[in-house]
């Protein structure tokens, strides 16, 4: 096997930086990748505007039809979104998400893998019509967990260590099958983001898709009931 290369095959990887100014919106809004220089709250670098210009020179940009044939139709591509801050509770992200990865209409079936790089946020799958869920959701964190504890974890305020215990009760990724350019989330499903401080800033998403591009692959689907 050659440095390289996957199960013998060339693959087309792509990695950038989408950041959002409204998360909190209910309409899908559209973001340009781009890079910003300096350093995330968390201390990881972000790359420059001119060094995700270059790495998508080299590349070739986005994957092209004839990119995708030639490395049989796979499909690596990785973003990074930043969320602005939040109020204190659970939000619907999924157009964001979406939004962040447009290449999911290419895939005919595959994976997307959501992480979030924060320990006192975490992600959840739930209802994605009814606002008061969402409401309940976080009533229902609370009641769980209440900020008033024997914690000992108290150097970054009242908020934070309930925020942690949250964090592990709910996911840090979630993965999400994709067929024919769409997400199959269930009907009433949504991604949500669960932030669980008053003041937690700017979040960060790692969004990982891969897949088979359209017209590379046949798709068998089907429903078993046992």
């Amino acid at each position: 096997m050659r440095p390289g290369t996957l199960y013998g095959r060339r693959h087309h990887l792509r990695s950038s930086l989408v950041r959002f100014d409204n998360v909190c919106s209910v309409e899908m809004i559209r973001s340009d990748a781009a890079g910003f220089p300096g350093s995330g709250a968390d201390g990881t670098a972000l790359e420059s505007e001119e060094t995700t210009d270059a790495r998508s020179s080299q590349n070739g940009g986005r994957n092209s039809e004839a990119e995708q044939r030639e490395s049989g139709g796979a499909m690596w591509i990785q973003q990074t979104v930043e969320l602005p801050a939040c109020s204190r509770g659970c939000h619907l992200i999924t157009h964001h998400v979406l939004a962040a990865v447009p290449e999911i209409a290419q895939v005919e079936i595959g994976l997307l893998h959501v992480f979030i790089q924060h320990t006192s946020a975490s992600l959840t799958i739930n209802e994605n019509a009814d606002p008061d869920v969402m409401h309940d959701l976080q009533t229902a964190l609370n009641r769980l967990v209440p900020e008033r504890g024997p914690w000992r974890h108290t150097c970054e305020g009242p908020d934070d260590m309930p925020a942690h215990v949250k964090a592990a009760l709910t996911d840090s990724s979630l993965t999400i099958p994709v067929r024919q350019g769409r997400l199959l989330l269930g009907t009433w499903q949504g991604i949500c983001l669960c932030e669980h401080r008053n003041h937690g800033g700017p979040r960060r998403l790692v969004l990982t898709l891969q897949g088979q591009a359209s017209g590379q692959t046949h798709l068998s689907e089907g429903t078993l009931i046992v």
